[in-house]
């Protein structure tokens, strides 16, 4: 049971790893920033369906255990604020958890309170109207990790666009991306965190030899 613990915290911080690419000739678009003009089109509900991260083992665990992911956002008192919602079925059960996140130049914070984790993402670039990919910074205790997430309204992917984010991860230097692919029904909206992760973050800051720290945007 402290396996599935240690995984929904990997998913949550949307890690993963395995062999590294190439750099490719087109990487500088491909590698895009996107400048976030609103965040109403973050809002709703989105399919986890694939994530690339330097974060030492985590892809065996991902496809061994996860059978699917779903994020809802929706809008917080704030204009720059959003809250994210989201539940992962693994093992055969449920976990959830809320987190909220904040605009600043054309970065999204986000901070758990009392918890040893803090996260900055950006916008990339995709060429699927479908889809956003957000390149993502991850802070845990005083590790930091690198990782692309792509959620998507649909819940499989076009062959384009599998092959759209192979190429950026290449270009990232980021491992080979995992894809998930639903196996059973999603779980269920439950606006209340599961007690089970709210004990492993409270921990996750006394974990020792997680990975070796890496760089990133500011």
């Amino acid at each position: 049971m402290c396996g599935a613990k240690m995984l929904f915290l990997i998913i949550v911080a949307a890690l993963l790893p395995t062999g590294f690419s190439a750099p490719l000739a087109d990487c500088d678009k491909l590698t895009q920033v996107m400048q976030i003009q609103g965040l109403e089109q973050f809002f709703g509900s989105w399919i986890y369906t694939a994530e690339s991260t330097n974060m030492p083992r985590a892809q065996f665990l991902t496809e061994k255990f996860v059978d699917n992911v779903w994020r809802f956002i929706y809008p917080a008192n704030e204009s720059n604020s959003f809250h994210v919602f989201q539940a992962q079925k693994m093992l055969g059960r449920c976990f959830n958890v809320t987190s909220k996140y904040t605009l600043f130049n054309n970065i999204l914070h986000m901070e758990l309170e009392e918890r040893p984790m803090v996260v900055k993402q950006v916008l990339m670039r995709t060429n699927s109207s479908s889809c956003i990919l957000l390149l993502s910074n991850y802070t845990i205790g005083i590790n930091t990790y690198r990782g692309l997430q792509l959620l998507s309204r649909r819940p499989k992917l076009w062959r384009t666009e599998i092959e759209e984010l192979k190429k950026q991860a290449a270009c990232l230097n980021l491992p080979s991306p995992t894809f998930l692919h639903p196996k059973t029904d999603v779980c269920p909206y439950v606006p209340v965190e599961s007690p089970d992760l709210i004990h492993l973050l409270h921990h996750v800051g006394k974990w020792k030899s997680i990975g070796q720290a890496t760089g990133g945007f500011d």
